[in-house]
């Protein structure tokens, strides 16, 4: 970031990862508001599904379930 260098924000939540954002962003600007998102989370699915892979999501965390669903389709076998 131009005015305040690196910040580390391994580990911290969205909101605490924002939160160090303003507050160092605080000391060269007034009433600021900073938007921080997670852009490149990924599972990997494997098995019988129809897309299997890595696939990326964008909320901080996910159920297992989201994630089995993330490939769209399950194949269901008839045995």
């Amino acid at each position: 970031m131009p005015f305040i260098g690196e910040v580390l924000v391994k580990d911290l939540t969205i909101n605490q990862a924002r939160d160090k954002v303003e507050k160092s962003l605080s000391v060269y600007l007034n009433n600021i508001s900073v938007i921080v998102r997670y852009v490149s989370n990924k599972v990997t699915i494997l098995g019988e599904v129809a897309n299997p892979g890595q696939h990326s999501f964008y909320d901080e965390k996910i159920s297992v379930f989201q994630a089995i669903s993330l490939p769209e389709e399950l194949l269901i076998m008839v045995i």
